[in-house]
């Protein structure tokens, strides 16, 4: 499981989170001690959780950044999770099992047959079989196995007897490649809400380990507020800017990108502009209609937006795709725009979702 670190994310295109779904009434329902607790982690099919954070004064504040879908699909119990993360969301599979005596609701991600390959094969093991990667994950099907060591094999034939095998065998096998990630929840019935454990499994000479992600172990509370739920598509085509001018070229775009990195920062009811410079988003296609959503900060913004058709180069129609908006908190900031395309007799279609990060001070 990837992590987002927010440096990085500042220093690079635009890294964030995405096209969302809309629930009902905007609301936190916190944890409260009672003598009765009715939460149960096989009742948790259709709730969204998000991170109580615990301030240094001791009070809390639910943080939305860190949230946690759990839904039904085909029969199964699937969960989306953010890890804290500014773009990212992923895709868990779960089962309700004990633990130590307690029940809880075990999630874990698909199975990356391929890299687990990939470990125990640098590790010393000369043909992985199903049957050690069943050792990492029992529910690995024998499809998923054959589908990923044919992957696998390719890829080590590729490297190994090579000049760039030493760096393939360190990146296949150390403590901080994580190749699964893995979350436990339970509910603490003395507050009536749910225990989140965050972790994620790593294979290191050829044992599975697994080691904490950031989140840790920490309470979640109820939200019932418009959430994003998609994963960042493309982080790098949409660009914040300190004018509505479209750039008209790289060397425009790259110069006008407000970069933090380059100490480009937004002022307290400063304009942003967001920009799709995408090349692959500009030609309309006959008989379709195109818009927009918009999330600031992972909540609804500017929704059902239309992009603007232009006067491009050679007299060809251009699509235009852009927002703007202002920052009333210091900090950084997410924006995401789901682009759509609606054709004649056609049902609505999502094209891509873009995100860019800026920082307001």
């Amino acid at each position: 499981m990837r992590s987002m670190n927010l440096i990085l994310g500042l220093l690079s295109a635009s890294l964030l989170t995405s096209g969302c779904e809309q629930k009902s009434e905007n609301k936190f329902v916190l944890g409260q001690k009672s003598s009765t607790c009715d939460l149960t982690v096989d009742g948790l099919v259709g709730t969204q959780w998000v991170l109580l954070q615990i301030n240094p004064d001791k009070s809390e504040t639910p943080n939305i950044q860190t949230r946690l879908k759990i839904y039904e699909e085909g029969g199964a119990t699937k969960a989306k999770y953010t890890v804290g993360s500014f773009s990212d969301v992923y895709d868990y599979n779960c089962k309700v099992k004990e633990s130590s005596g307690k029940m809880e609701l075990q999630c874990k991600e698909e199975p990356k047959v391929k890299d687990w390959y990939q470990a125990l094969y640098v590790a010393g093991n000369p043909m992985p079989s199903i049957e050690d990667l069943r050792k990492i994950d029992g529910d690995l099907t024998q499809s998923q196995y054959d589908a990923g060591a044919k992957d696998a094999v390719e890829v080590l034939k590729k490297y190994e007897g090579g000049d760039e095998w030493d760096q393939f065998v360190f990146n296949n096998n150390n403590l901080g490649n994580k190749l699964q990630g893995l979350i436990y929840l339970r509910v603490d019935e003395r507050k009536c809400r749910l225990m989140i454990t965050d972790m994620y499994m790593t294979i290191y000479n050829g044992r599975k380990i697994e080691d904490s992600n950031p989140v840790g172990t920490n309470p979640m509370v109820q939200s019932d507020e418009v959430l994003c739920w998609e994963h960042c598509t493309d982080s790098a085509d949409m660009i914040p800017t300190k004018t509505a001018d479209f750039p008209k070229s790289e060397d425009e775009a790259a110069e006008a990108f407000c970069a933090p990195n380059r100490g480009c920062l937004y002022s307290e009811g400063e304009t942003a502009y967001f920009q799709y410079i995408g090349q692959d988003g500009r030609e309309p296609a006959e008989g379709c209609t195109y818009s927009f959503d918009v999330w600031k900060d992972w909540k609804p913004g500017a929704m059902d937006q239309t992009a603007q058709l232009v006067d491009g180069k050679r007299n060809k129609k251009e699509l235009r795709w852009t927002y703007s908006t202002t920052f009333d908190k210091a900090g950084p900031h997410v924006v995401s725009m789901k682009r759509y395309k609606t054709c004649e007799g056609k049902p609505k279609e999502h094209i891509e979702t873009s995100c860019s990060l800026v920082v307001s001070q």
